[in-house]
């Protein structure tokens, strides 16, 4: 029987979350700590079959939510309840949903998050959203921030555009989901597109590795708006962005929101790339700012790395916080699961 069941997305697709926990365990292995890994990217029907039966085969839970899976959180505070093991919950992101700021949905959902050993926070702002909602919850805030796995490390790099490769400046962006945030394309590749329609430089290429595309209309929208620039590459992410970042000089991430600093740029800084990002959330030391959908500025960003890279100055190279394993370390100890290595 495994110390810690993991519930949470399991690749493909390769997005922030599955890419953390994919991390994750490979530390608690380094830490001796025994783990299973039930994945929740399937639907409805087969969660309701499969993390009852695996919770019955653990000591412990550890869940993957954000506001989006509200109802998993109180379906495992219901099944841990019952079998009496404890559970923490990851919260990746938490905006408002009406479903569960008051009435039914409010208290269940109280009671879920009151049940949890510990409730973890990826960033401040995620913590102080859960405080907004629910008083009495104090969210532990916890980096998502894990060294790069031997997994991503280890895979090749398929699909890069031979266009791209042979570019004097290579720059890549991901979106592990096409889809609108507040009428808005979430992850901001139209502030990309826009951004490069506003450069003369032919010699610069981005790549932009796409996951799942859960907004057609806006899937279609991007591509016919990039159509006409051969400086821009879409390509299907069938595995880690790693090897791709790797092959780069520089990583953007324009997202208009998301629940932490971002892996993404992270995991640039940690092998030495450029990292760009948007200002909507705080991002990690070493990452150039720029407000969030402003094309303009973006642009002037670019352009800025260009310069650098072709005048060969080295990328600033970072590692992830020495603290984000450490605080995980502590909640399990809340629940008796203590490293044995």
């Amino acid at each position: 029987m495994p110390d810690l069941l993991l519930l949470a997305p399991a690749p493909p697709p390769y997005g922030g979350v599955a890419i953390h926990v994919l991390r994750l365990v490979e530390c608690l292995e380094k830490a001796g700590i025994r783990t299973s890994w039930t994945s929740t990217a399937v639907s409805a029907s087969s969660l309701l079959r499969s993390v009852p039966r695996s919770v019955f085969s653990a000591n412990a839970v550890h869940l993957h939510a954000d506001e989006g899976n509200w109802k998993l959180i109180v379906l495992v505070a219901v099944v841990t309840a019952l079998r009496r093991i404890p559970f923490v919950v990851t919260l990746h992101s938490f905006r408002p949903r009406t479903a569960f700021l008051d009435g039914m949905g409010h208290t269940i959902l109280r009671w879920a998050l009151a049940r949890s050993a510990v409730t973890i926070a990826v960033s401040d702002d995620t913590a102080s959203a859960v405080h907004a909602i629910f008083p009495s919850c104090t969210a532990a805030v916890v980096p998502s921030a894990l060294p790069i796995s031997r997994a991503e490390r280890s895979a090749t790099a398929s699909h890069l555009p031979v266009a791209w490769q042979g570019a004097s400046v290579r720059l890549v962006a991901n979106a592990g989901r096409v889809v609108s945030y507040e009428g808005r394309d979430l992850y901001g590749l139209d502030t990309i597109i826009d951004a490069m329609a506003l450069l003369s430089d032919s010699d610069i290429h981005i790549l932009l590795a796409i996951g799942t595309v859960v907004d057609a209309a806006l899937w279609d929208r991007l591509r016919t708006a990039a159509s006409a620039d051969p400086r821009l590459h879409f390509v299907t992410l069938d595995g880690p962005l790693l090897p791709a970042v790797v092959a780069s000089h520089g990583v953007l991430r324009t997202t208009r929101t998301e629940g932490g600093a971002s892996l993404t740029l992270s995991e640039a800084l940690e092998v030495g790339r450029y990292a760009i990002g948007s200002d909507c959330v705080p991002r990690p030391d070493g990452t150039i700012l720029v407000p969030m959908g402003d094309p303009a500025a973006l642009a002037a960003a670019i352009t800025e790395v260009a310069r650098r890279i072709r005048a060969g100055e080295p990328g600033p190279l970072a590692r992830p916080p020495a603290d984000a394993f450490r605080g995980l370390l502590d909640a399990y100890s809340r629940m008796g699961i203590r490293p044995s290595l």
